[in-house]
């Protein structure tokens, strides 16, 4: 096997599982909020403050990551993980988001650890690309795993999980590498002055900004928008995500053939386009068709976008990885909470919204030097 698909394997595998303990409250909002009486907006909080706290600790992340190497950053965030997911299902508003936070923080140790794993590949745009790819299918595995867990005891959803992510602890100071570069915390971060690097974290930030809240608020959409039950609107939201496969791979082999910067304007120009389009449709299937037309490209420059992020600062692949996640977040903390305070007045508002913030990143990325 070559080595961009075996590490790209070993990566896919270890950040879907992630997954399977971040996006199960998102699967189960509309339950959880009719089960213990929460409103949309207390939703919209517990939801963020995951994204809060993956956002606040992307950098620190990043940076111990390439000073202390994959194997212990990634082993004890992930029993942070774990630990959230337990914590959350006392169903009691504070220590749920509590839970998240715990959650989150273990979250941020993730993009960074498997950019830098992959990023050992001389293909790293094929190798993140196809990293990329676990992201909609820990989100579709996610969702259908919760809702069947949750039709048969609902904590069963959160410490399923939580089991997981324990284990993956355990595995991860057995095999994960625990190579460092020698370097200061500056130094590591000396990389955030560049134009490119800039107009990438605004890239991400539009990507991550949509992503994250058509992801999370996707179920309680259905339900709302469409009157899909609680069961069967997560498990059709859990198919949204999964064109986001296909964009992952596809955009890392475009990038290899036709350029970074080819494939990065492409990706934002498509996008804006689809959004814009979604904020007029009405019908169900047409509307699930777009979305799912529309996550291709949340991953489709995910390669590109990380590949060349990556070659400007060798070698904190780790460290820029994080910055630029740690602005992409500030999207998805802000997206999540507005959707909740939007929803009561219509989802289609936040479409237009991602469409206006892609045409404007698209713009930007025709100014790229790559």
């Amino acid at each position: 096997m070559q080595q961009y698909l075996k590490l790209s394997l070993i990566a896919w595998i270890v950040y879907v599982i992630a997954y399977l303990g971040r996006m199960n409250f998102a699967a189960l909002i509309p339950l959880i909020r009719e089960t213990y009486g929460f409103s949309n907006t207390q939703m919209g909080l517990i939801a963020s403050t995951l994204f809060l706290a993956y956002t606040i600790f992307q950098i620190p992340s990043g940076v111990l990551v390439d000073r202390f190497g994959i194997r212990y950053v990634f082993a004890f965030g992930s029993l942070l993980m774990a630990a959230g997911n337990l914590v959350i299902i006392t169903w009691i508003l504070p220590l749920m988001i509590a839970a998240q936070f715990l959650n989150g923080a273990g979250q941020s140790t993730g993009w960074s650890s498997m950019v830098k794993y992959t990023a050992q590949s001389e293909t790293k745009s094929k190798a993140i690309g196809i990293l990329s790819s676990a992201v909609p299918a820990g989100t579709f595995l996610a969702f259908i795993v919760a809702s069947f867990l949750a039709e048969i005891h609902l904590k069963l959803a959160f410490i399923f999980p939580a089991v997981l992510l324990s284990i993956l602890a355990i595995l991860s100071l057995k095999f994960l590498p625990a190579e460092k570069v020698d370097a200061t915390s500056l130094s590591l971060l000396k990389f955030v002055k560049d134009r490119n690097i800039a107009i990438l974290s605004f890239t991400q930030f539009s990507v991550f900004f949509s992503m994250i809240g058509l992801f999370t608020w996707a179920s309680a959409y259905l339900y709302d928008t469409f009157g899909i039950q609680q069961y069967e609107a997560a498990r059709i939201a859990s198919l949204i995500p999964l064109g986001g496969i296909v964009g992952g791979i596809l955009g890392g082999y475009i990038s290899h053939s036709i350029g970074e910067k080819r494939t990065i304007v492409s990706n934002q120009l498509i996008a804006a386009l689809l959004f814009l389009l979604a904020f007029f449709t009405r019908n169900f299937v047409l509307s699930i068709t777009i979305l799912l037309l529309a996550s291709i490209f949340f991953r489709f420059g995910v390669g590109a976008t990380y590949s060349l992020a990556v070659r400007i600062a060798e070698p904190y692949s780790a460290s820029v990885s994080g910055y630029l996640t740690f602005v992409a977040n500030i999207g998805g903390v802000i997206s999540t909470a507005l959707i909740g305070s939007l929803a009561d007045f219509g989802y289609e508002y936040a479409f237009l919204i991602f469409a206006v913030i892609f045409a404007i990143s698209s713009m930007l990325t025709l100014y790229l030097q790559a």
